[in-house]
Protein backbone atom coordinates (compact mmCIF):
# COMPACT_ATOMS: atom_id res chain seq x y z
CA UNK A 1 0.00 0.00 0.00
CA UNK A 2 1.54 3.50 -0.99
CA UNK A 3 -1.45 6.10 -0.15
CA UNK A 4 0.25 9.24 -1.50
CA UNK A 5 1.98 7.97 -4.88
CA UNK A 6 3.90 10.81 -5.83
CA UNK A 7 4.57 12.33 -2.30
CA UNK A 8 6.56 14.87 -4.13
CA UNK A 9 3.49 16.14 -6.30
CA UNK A 10 1.29 16.83 -3.62
CA UNK A 11 3.39 17.74 -1.72
CA UNK A 12 4.52 20.31 -4.40
CA UNK A 13 0.27 20.93 -5.13
CA UNK A 14 1.12 19.06 -8.30
CA UNK A 15 -2.31 17.70 -8.77
CA UNK A 16 -0.49 14.21 -9.96
CA UNK A 17 -0.65 11.31 -6.83
CA UNK A 18 -3.07 8.49 -6.17
CA UNK A 19 -3.02 6.05 -3.39
CA UNK A 20 -1.80 2.81 -5.10
CA UNK A 21 -2.43 -1.12 -3.66
CA UNK A 22 -1.17 -4.26 -4.87
CA UNK A 23 -2.13 -7.62 -3.71
CA UNK A 24 0.09 -10.37 -3.81
CA UNK A 25 -0.08 -14.16 -3.05
CA UNK A 26 2.79 -16.55 -2.29
CA UNK A 27 5.10 -13.84 -3.50
CA UNK A 28 3.45 -13.39 -6.73
CA UNK A 29 1.31 -10.12 -7.83
CA UNK A 30 -2.23 -11.16 -8.42
CA UNK A 31 -3.84 -7.90 -8.36
CA UNK A 32 -3.40 -4.09 -8.32
CA UNK A 33 -5.60 -0.90 -7.80
CA UNK A 34 -4.90 2.66 -8.14
CA UNK A 35 -6.95 5.63 -7.12
CA UNK A 36 -6.43 9.38 -8.39
CA UNK A 37 -8.56 11.70 -6.72
CA UNK A 38 -8.11 14.11 -8.43
CA UNK A 39 -10.12 12.85 -11.44
CA UNK A 40 -12.00 10.80 -9.34
CA UNK A 41 -10.06 7.28 -11.34
CA UNK A 42 -10.30 3.69 -10.34
CA UNK A 43 -7.57 1.58 -12.32
CA UNK A 44 -7.62 -1.97 -10.90
CA UNK A 45 -6.39 -5.04 -13.23
CA UNK A 46 -5.91 -9.10 -11.95
CA UNK A 47 -3.28 -11.29 -13.22
CA UNK A 48 -5.63 -13.15 -16.32
CA UNK A 49 -7.70 -10.48 -16.42
CA UNK A 50 -8.09 -7.23 -17.78
CA UNK A 51 -7.77 -3.64 -16.61
CA UNK A 52 -10.50 -1.52 -15.93
CA UNK A 53 -10.96 2.40 -15.28
CA UNK A 54 -13.96 2.69 -13.21
CA UNK A 55 -15.29 -0.23 -14.24
CA UNK A 56 -15.14 -0.34 -18.09
CA UNK A 57 -12.36 -2.17 -19.73
CA UNK A 58 -9.00 -0.30 -20.58
CA UNK A 59 -7.15 -0.78 -24.20
CA UNK A 60 -3.95 0.14 -25.34
CA UNK A 61 -3.44 2.54 -27.97
CA UNK A 62 -4.29 1.37 -31.74
CA UNK A 63 -0.62 2.93 -33.21
CA UNK A 64 0.83 -0.26 -35.36
CA UNK A 65 3.86 1.76 -35.78
CA UNK A 66 6.68 3.36 -33.23
CA UNK A 67 6.38 6.48 -35.18
CA UNK A 68 2.27 7.26 -34.18
CA UNK A 69 3.56 6.05 -30.26
CA UNK A 70 3.47 8.87 -27.66
CA UNK A 71 6.22 8.00 -24.73
CA UNK A 72 5.66 8.12 -21.25
CA UNK A 73 8.18 8.02 -19.04
CA UNK A 74 9.23 9.36 -15.67
CA UNK A 75 12.50 9.66 -13.15
CA UNK A 76 12.76 7.21 -11.10
CA UNK A 77 13.35 8.05 -7.49
CA UNK A 78 16.61 6.26 -7.25
CA UNK A 79 19.35 8.44 -8.37
CA UNK A 80 21.56 4.88 -9.94
CA UNK A 81 18.15 4.36 -11.70
CA UNK A 82 18.12 7.55 -13.34
CA UNK A 83 20.71 7.64 -16.01
CA UNK A 84 19.43 4.27 -17.58
CA UNK A 85 15.85 5.55 -17.50
CA UNK A 86 17.38 8.61 -19.51
CA UNK A 87 19.52 6.53 -21.99
CA UNK A 88 16.32 4.48 -22.98
CA UNK A 89 14.55 7.71 -23.37
CA UNK A 90 17.01 8.84 -25.55
CA UNK A 91 17.43 5.75 -27.36
CA UNK A 92 13.16 6.08 -28.33
CA UNK A 93 12.99 9.38 -28.41
CA UNK A 94 13.91 9.61 -32.29
CA UNK A 95 11.65 6.37 -33.26
CA UNK A 96 8.53 7.77 -31.41
CA UNK A 97 5.68 10.52 -32.26
CA UNK A 98 6.95 12.52 -29.07
CA UNK A 99 8.03 12.04 -25.31
CA UNK A 100 6.31 12.67 -22.23
CA UNK A 101 7.82 13.14 -18.80
CA UNK A 102 5.40 13.70 -15.80
CA UNK A 103 3.38 11.21 -13.31
CA UNK A 104 3.90 9.93 -9.61
CA UNK A 105 6.86 7.72 -8.65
Amino acid sequence: VDPIDGTTNFASGLPLSAVSIGIACKGELVAGVIYDPFRDELFSATVGGEATLNGEPMRVSKATRMQEVVLAAGSPPNPRSLAPALRGVVALSPRVRTVRMIGSA
